[in-house]
């Protein structure tokens, strides 16, 4: 801190004024260092690579897109070097061709035909009549002989069809080629005909009908639809036994369970570990964002009804979420965890949507007593809810014919949630049976597909 110099009062224009520059400096790096802080939480985080944490279970672990020069993974791209690395399972392929090949495949300085056609001759109709007087005058030089007995029958036969042939062009030239030949020198114009027509049409048509108006929220609604089809939410990941809130240390900590996960799944099923940790690798580098959902890590509890009880030591747990850049991204990343780690990842939704989720599926319990019910938005262009049914230990869903449409304000503030929903009754009771299954297997279609699937959290 500045202190005034011997024989100064503290009170002093100088020494108040060299205080309030110090304090200043002080709160603009505290806001400066605060400012950081917030862009590093808000910043996009990418799952840790498993080969870093490989070493925490085995030996080193090569990731999908190989080395390059060390043991981190590299881009799926071209690298610096311009050497494109081999991808197993990939469709991508390394260049065949050489480099002189790959010039003349792309080299636009070749003389090229030219893109235009030439252009139409025109119309000439005086040399065609010089040229049909002509004919018709060397025609009347050999019609003599016509008349001749001697003529011999091929010639008499010829003779006429030439005549008849002069006879067709004379017509043609008059009624054909002269009134195209006038009409194109400045005749008389047609297409006034045309925009009067237009016009009259404009003039008279009825007025346009007014835009349908949008409902409030449908917006809204929409938009919220098409943003849970790249999104994933993963429950009940080992974290560490301490309740943390460092998103690097939860980062790293979700990479060393995943891999303990893949390693323990091929053990259960005698498999090698080396492609299942590829493939895993793979869907790990397709995600765009991972956000940690809530302050802290806790204690997990399964909350899921008929949950086998815990046989390991207790850990602490939270949500996750996983955004991806497309919808095929992000089914084959559930799959990859489902199929070799055992993970199950649902879609995430949001908490007005789920509440309506789970006020649809209550109501079909109710009516399907005995039966696990799954609930889930219906495909686009549909806003509304359907579900699926079936008994423990079945492999297949079965439709059910009841549907809910999701009210259009849904997603605004606005909005308030019914109670409970009632169901219309059914016409036909036993026209379910004949509807057709959805195949098991894959994400949202284990047994407690709809609880974790209402589960999701913001």
């Amino acid at each position: 801190m500045f202190r005034s110099a011997p024989g100064q009062p503290t009170s002093s224009p100088i020494y108040l004024f060299s205080s309030l520059v110090y304090f200043a400096y002080i709160r603009l790096k505290v806001i400066s260092v605060h400012s950081v802080y917030i862009y590093c939480l808000t910043m996009p985080r990418k799952p840790v690579s498993l080969c870093r944490v490989a070493l925490v279970n085995s030996a080193l672990t090569p990731p999908v897109t190989g080395f390059n020069g060390d043991n981190r993974p590299v881009s799926n791209l071209y690298d610096s070097t311009g050497t494109f690395r081999h991808r197993s399972g990939s469709g991508k392929r390394a260049r065949t061709e050489s480099e002189v090949e790959r010039d003349a495949m792309y080299d636009l300085s070749r003389d090229f035909p030219p893109l235009y056609n030439p252009d139409k001759p025109a119309l000439d109709p005086a040399h065609i009549k010089t040229l049909l007087v002509t004919a018709t005058a060397a025609a009347a030089e050999v019609t003599p002989l016509l008349e001749i007995p001697e003529t011999p029958p091929p010639m008499r036969s010829l003779i006429t069809l030439t005549m008849t042939i002069l006879q067709v062009l004379e017509a043609v030239v008059e009624r054909g080629i002269e009134p195209l030949a006038s009409a194109a020198a400045g005749g008389r114009d047609v297409s006034g005909g045309r925009a009067f027509t237009k016009a009259f049409q404009k003039k008279n048509a009825p007025p346009p009908a007014a835009p349908k108006p949008v409902p409030a929220g449908k917006k809204e609604l929409i938009a919220a639809l098409e943003k849970s089809e790249l999104e994933s939410v993963v429950f009940g990941m080992n974290l560490g036994p301490a309740s943390l809130s460092n998103r690097d240390i939860l980062s790293n900590n979700f990479s060393i369970d995943l891999d303990q996960k893949v390693r323990d799944t091929c053990a259960k099923k005698d498999k090698d570990t080396l492609e299942p940790i590829r493939l895993v690798e793979d869907a790990l580098s397709c995600v765009e964002n991972m956000e940690f959902l809530g302050g802290r890590s806790a204690e997990h509890r399964d909350k899921r009804k008929n949950a086998p009880a815990p046989t390991g030591p207790p850990f602490c747990s939270m949500p996750i979420k996983f955004s991806f850049g497309d919808r095929q991204s992000r089914v084959s990343f559930e799959k990859t965890l489902s199929e070799f780690s055992g993970i199950r990842a649902s879609q995430s939704y949001p908490k007005p949507i789920r509440d309506e989720m789970t006020l649809f599926r209550n109501a079909l319990l109710d009516r399907y007593q005995g039966m696990i019910i799954m609930t889930r938005p219906a495909p686009a262009p549909a806003l509304e809810l359907v579900a699926f049914k079936k008994f423990d230990g079945d492999r297949k869903w079965i439709e059910v014919p009841e549907t809910h449409p999701l009210p259009m304000n849904i997603m605004l503030s606005s909005y308030s949630p019914p109670n409970r929903i009632v169901l219309p009754a059914l016409s036909d009771p036993d026209s379910d049976s004949l509807l057709g299954a959805v195949g098991g297997g894959g994400s949202g279609s284990g047994p407690d597909a709809g609880d974790e699937t209402n589960m999701n959290c913001d």
